[in-house]
């Protein structure tokens, strides 16, 4: 059985603007604004596991709840008058909660990423945390619409879309006309597009490709 958290339908991302926007209210003493910044960022959480955390092999509920409390340092410290995208700030302190956990578990001291006094260096990296998180949040959310999928219209998709096969061999494969591979391609998509909302995650730009005869 999968893990509470992956069982999970997150809200979606906000934009940069929209994040903004609900820290001004935030700081004008908005409890809502507070909560509506923790609820569409959770997502965060998550992908910091996923992506740097995967190998511990600890309990992922857990993680989240750990992690969440890092979120909501970065939420209460985050300046979002400045230059740095909250999406960056929050994973870099999500990073930190997670790894001052695993220190006082292990015992063995490293360096942190944050300074006791909360001052951040988040370019000790040339990686963009933001559009590195982006990307794989991107992959882990098509991937599950894909696996929602028959295996039929799992098999069509890897195909057309993973390994670039045209419609015309397509349509031998299936022993159909090239018509009939175009328009269940479009209502495979259409499936997918409809799981990603599903799921609390869409971009207009998935899986959308010129047609290669």
């Amino acid at each position: 059985m999968l893990p509470n958290i992956y069982q999970e339908k997150f809200k979606a991302s906000l934009s940069n603007e929209e994040i903004n926007n609900l820290f001004i209210s935030y700081h004008s003493g908005s409890e809502e604004a507070f909560g509506l910044l923790i609820e569409h960022n959770l997502r965060l959480v998550l992908f910091t596991i996923n992506k740097y955390f995967s190998g511990m092999f600890y309990d992922i509920d857990e993680l989240f709840s750990i992690g969440k409390l890092g979120l909501i340092k970065a939420i209460k410290t985050y300046d979002y008058k400045s230059k740095i995208v909250f999406n960056t700030y929050a994973i870099t302190c999500i990073q930190n909660e997670l790894r001052s956990f695993f220190r006082k578990l292990s015992h063995i001291k490293e360096r942190p990423f944050l300074d006791d006094d909360n001052n951040y260096n988040l370019y000790s990296s040339s990686v963009n945390i933001e559009e590195e998180y982006l990307e794989e949040e991107r992959k882990i959310y098509i991937e599950k619409a894909i696996d929602s999928l028959n295996e039929v219209d799992k098999e069509i998709i890897i195909l057309r879309f993973l390994n670039n096969v045209g419609q015309i061999e397509l349509a031998r494969k299936y022993g159909m006309g090239q018509s009939w591979i175009s328009r269940r391609t479009e209502a495979i998509l259409y499936k997918i597009r409809e799981n990603l909302r599903y799921y609390g995650y869409f971009d207009g730009k998935v899986l959308r490709k010129k047609n290669k005869k």
